[in-house]
């Protein structure tokens, strides 16, 4: 029987790997028409503003960004007080009907101090 030459591999075939760089990377803000603000990373020239976006300075998007942060925390303590209002009012009602503390806790939602 006669000897099979593998031909799998191939050598002396230098390997050809194109000259490759990735692409220069812009950051860009804006400010949005709706008081927000938005990043982005254009990679080649592709990126487009948002509709009525007004771009805007890195420290200028920071700045904004932060306000808005601080907004959204007051906004979502603020929804945390009325719950926790709510809840204790509902408790109350219910423990002044006679409702078991346990099962007026249950029913009402409160967890908190007496």
């Amino acid at each position: 029987m006669a000897k099979r030459k593998d031909t799998s591999v191939v050598e002396d075939v230098p390997a050809v790997v194109p000259e490759w760089s990735p692409p220069h990377e812009v950051t860009r803000w804006w400010a949005l028409p709706n008081g927000g603000v938005v990043e982005g990373v254009d990679a080649g020239g592709e990126l487009q503003p948002p509709e009525g976006a007004v771009e805007i300075s890195r420290e200028e998007y920071e700045q904004r960004l932060a306000v808005l942060k601080s907004e959204h925390a007051a906004y979502v303590d603020g929804l945390r007080a009325e719950d926790e209002r709510r809840t204790r009012e509902d408790f109350d009602a219910l423990r002044a009907a006679g409702i078991p503390e346990a099962t007026a806790r249950r029913m009402s939602g409160y967890t908190g101090e007496l």
